[in-house]
């Protein structure tokens, strides 16, 4: 006997895998490291008599014991840098929501190709304004002092970490 058709149909299950779950925990974590990368008022700081920030600049002389700030935001190197920082955040945040819906709706396999290469453009936003922002502020002071970037390497290696378990 020869039948023309089974009557059954063929159903695709899509598996969350944990290494999915954890590059979504990974680009939340780049979010807010992102975060607290731009709101952080120590990108700068030299022997507790300067800070500087994305936003403002602070002196405090020593003979004063008040601090005297002023806007950074006349600078265009420090506005570059504000602004590879806050795309760079945009992009994470447009990935992270993507990967969340994609994971909720369940059509997951659709979407890691896209997620993976907003993530490579973001990781190259931070990594512009890594080394812009140390660069110019070396060129444009002149005070021995020394750059703190500790913020700026957070902010890289945890770009770095969801790469992978996206791509594959």
């Amino acid at each position: 006997m020869a039948s023309a058709g089974s009557g059954m149909e063929e159903v695709r299950v899509s598996v969350l895998t944990p290494l999915k779950l954890v590059g979504l925990v990974c680009i939340f974590l780049a979010l807010c490291l992102d975060l607290g990368a731009v709101l952080s008022p120590a990108w700068v700081t030299a022997d507790h008599q300067y800070y500087l920030s994305l936003w403002e600049s602070c002196r405090k002389p020593a003979s004063l014991d008040s601090w005297h700030c002023e806007s950074t935001l006349s600078s265009d190197w420090q506005i570059a840098t504000l602004a590879l920082l806050l795309g760079g955040a945009a992009i994470i945040l447009i990935a992270f929501l993507v990967g969340l819906i994609s994971i909720c709706v369940g059509s997951r396999r659709r979407f890691y190709r896209p997620v993976a290469v907003m993530l490579f453009a973001a990781v190259v936003l931070q990594v512009c304004s890594l080394v812009l922002y140390p660069i110019k502020f070396i060129e444009t002071r002149t005070n021995g002092w020394e750059v703190s970037e500790h913020h700026c390497w957070k902010i890289f290696l945890a770009h770095s970490c969801p790469l992978p378990s996206y791509l594959m």
